[in-house]
């Protein structure tokens, strides 16, 4: 439980030439006109190659700004994380879940009491609306993503995890299999209110066949809540796998 209370704690707690004529004798005239012929040719073909530079560097530009290694319509899709023992060492066993639109995540973070994660102890759920922004400077082609949250709840799969839930959050309402809403905070269980703290500031990426999504590592107090405390290494970040 202290492993899911420090995730929950980081949860509440991815922009011409003018030509001229002139007026002479006739035999000047056609050699002026010869002449007003070369150099309108010579002046066009300067504005056609100075117009055409002109493209190039638009272009180039537009490329340098759109260059980003995925969007958001990559990520959607269900992720699932590996059943992994609790670095608490509780003897508990937790795995992610993460079902994404192109604008919508949902997290189902859930502990479990075996070792293969069969057996569900109490599963979190926290969703909302994301957003991918520019490009992340951690790592080449990782982007900055902002997680909101819309909805906060945990929910009890057994009668003991009833009493943990009860006691974690202060309430006497929690049930078996009955969603408990934590979104005002739960102190307990490390639950910020979603109106201290609207979201989670992460940064992600995602491999080059596109079947893996890392976040970032979270911090040593979690605080994840402002844009200035963005994970800075993914190193020990989670992954998840597509399925």
């Amino acid at each position: 439980m202290r492993m899911l209370s420090q995730y929950l704690l980081a949860l509440g707690a991815f922009s011409i030439v003018s030509l001229g004529a002139g007026c002479a004798d006739t035999d000047t005239d056609a050699d002026t006109d010869a002449d007003a012929d070369t150099d309108t040719d010579t002046d066009t073909d300067t504005d056609t190659d100075t117009d055409t530079d002109t493209d190039t560097d638009t272009d180039t530009d537009t490329d340098t700004d759109t260059e980003l290694e995925f969007s958001e319509s990559d990520l959607a899709g269900t992720w699932v994380g590996p059943c992994y023992p609790s670095p608490a060492g509780d003897g508990s066993f937790n795995q992610l879940t993460f079902v994404m639109t192109d604008a919508m995540w949902d997290l189902d973070y859930v502990a479990h009491g075996t070792d293969d994660c069969s057996a569900p102890f109490l599963t979190v759920n926290i969703a909302g609306d994301y957003t991918l922004e520019g490009a992340s400077d951690v790592e080449d082609g990782a982007r900055n993503g902002t997680f909101f949250f819309s909805t906060k709840t945990v929910t009890p799969h057994a009668e003991a995890a009833v009493g943990v839930v009860n006691y974690a959050c202060g309430g006497t309402d929690a049930a078996v299999d009955v969603a408990f809403d934590i979104s005002g905070g739960c102190a307990g269980l490390g639950a910020y209110p979603i109106a201290d703290c609207p979201a989670d500031y992460d940064i992600v990426k995602l491999s080059e066949d596109g079947t893996q999504l890392t976040f970032g590592a979270r911090p040593a107090d979690n605080n994840m809540c402002s844009e200035d405390k963005r994970p800075t290494t993914f190193e020990y970040g989670s992954m998840v796998t597509k399925q």
